[in-house]
């Protein structure tokens, strides 16, 4: 009996074919990750939880005092905007400065990342191409982290001019109305 075909790419005896650079997974850093996952989830929670109960006084508070009410919603919303902003805006910078350490080295992760898991090093073209996308992604996550913050704003002032301005309207209709009785 003869022995079956083995094909080089399932002979163990073989000598393994060229593997490339591989920066190998960092186990403290995969459980910084996990730990840091969990903290941003409570974190989210807290904040939808804060923010249930500030909807539930700002509806109370807008029978009495509708305008005081509008001013908090302003400020409630500002406060939860700015936060995941704030966060955004430092994972930008954070991807702005791994594109460009990898630009530097035409390597990319660039030399002393740290990685969760084993991740081949591209060289080159390839490299470049990386770093340039990580730049691009980088400046739009900045861009959108700056910049939503101050459209909530503008968008907020305006919404509140106009509530403002009905409740003056409907207040000087009921004083009309009050007047002609």
């Amino acid at each position: 009996m003869s022995p079956p075909d083995v094909s080089p790419a399932d002979d163990p005896s073989a000598a393994p074919p060229s593997a490339p650079d591989v920066l190998t997974a960092d186990p403290r850093l995969r459980a910084v990750a996990m730990v840091a996952v969990v903290v941003f989830a409570a974190l989210g929670f807290a904040g939808l939880s804060w923010l249930q109960a500030e909807a539930a006084l700002i509806q109370q508070m807008a029978q009495q005092e509708p305008l005081r009410a509008i001013a908090r919603f302003q400020h409630a919303t500002l406060r939860f905007v700015i936060v995941p902003s704030l966060l955004l805006a430092l994972t930008a910078v954070w991807m702005m400065r791994l594109a460009l350490r990898a630009r530097r080295a035409d390597a990319y992760p660039p030399p002393g990342t740290r990685v969760v898991r084993d991740t081949p090093i591209v060289r080159g073209p390839a490299a470049r191409r990386k770093a340039g996308f990580g730049l691009a992604l980088g400046a739009l996550a900045l861009t959108l982290a700056l910049a939503t913050p101050i459209a909530v704003d503008v968008l907020l002032d305006r919404f509140a001019d106009g509530i403002q301005e009905r409740i003056r309207a409907a207040e000087a209709w009921s004083a009309a109305a009050g007047d002609e009785r």
